[in-house]
């Protein structure tokens, strides 16, 4: 695989892994804040960080497949 072709999905891979993680904390973090039954959804926090984790690795290894 080409180094311009490699550069352009870790490029993708980091868009991706920044968008997902937008789309799952920022919600989860809004509910947290705002409403009272939110402090129960403190307890998905830690299998939402791991998830995203688990994402980022597979992106991680995708990109510099080659």
């Amino acid at each position: 695989m080409s180094s311009s072709q490699t550069r352009w999905r870790q490029r993708l891979a980091l868009a991706t892994a920044g968008l997902a993680a937008l789309i799952l904390f920022t919600p989860l973090a809004w509910l947290i804040h705002h409403r009272d039954w939110g402090i129960a959804l403190m307890a998905l926090v830690p299998l939402a960080v791991w998830l995203t984790l688990r994402l980022w690795r597979r992106l991680e290894r995708w990109a510099l497949r080659g």
